[in-house]
């Protein structure tokens, strides 16, 4: 790699560390007194329960998401794909500590609230916020799969998550409920 292009990725991970702490911030501010004051307390009532406790379902979803990801990719290394591999346990996001969130998404977080969608590939583990529906489950499968069977995955890379938004937004997933 050229000079340029390390800093040019440097830049882009400390870019990408920061929108996302700024954007947990903006939504979880504990010391904002004014316009944030009024929010409700996070709401654990889990949309559709079927995303965190449906093995069957969630197999379903990953062996889509892998297909779409060999037609859909240019990935010399998608057909590594294992469809038989032990798939990561599904959480709402509000169980996962502020450390092991720190710990995953590299960033410090001032606030005990959360409600993200996050695959921890430290923990092997999809966290969904309370409110997701299939197509985050399969988002996060996605990246998953990204760092499971691609080797060098760079966690901070523009190329991954453009992955995994092209994969949400290109099925119908409610049909696979």
């Amino acid at each position: 790699m050229r000079l340029f292009e390390i800093l040019e990725s440097l830049a882009r991970r400390d870019f990408l560390k920061g929108a996302v702490a700024a954007t947990i911030a903006a939504v979880n501010c504990p010391m904002c007194k004014g316009a944030h004051a009024a929010r409700p307390a996070l709401n654990k009532t889990l949309k559709n329960p079927r995303l965190f406790n449906d093995k069957t379902l969630l197999r379903r979803v990953y062996v889509k998401t892998a297909e779409m990801y060999n037609s859909l990719t240019n990935n010399k290394y998608a057909n590594r794909i294992n469809l038989q591999i032990a798939l990561p346990n599904v959480l709402p996001s509000y169980e996962a500590t502020p450390e092991e969130l720190e710990k995953s998404l590299g960033i410090a977080l001032d606030t005990n609230t959360y409600s993200i969608n996050h695959y921890d590939r430290f923990l092997n583990r999809i966290l969904l916020a309370p409110d997701a529906d299939i197509d985050s489950l399969a988002h996060e499968l996605v990246h998953f799969i990204q760092f499971k069977f691609l080797p060098f995955a760079d966690p901070y890379s523009d190329w991954l998550e453009s992955e995994a938004i092209a994969i949400q937004r290109n099925y119908n997933w409610r049909s696979l409920y």
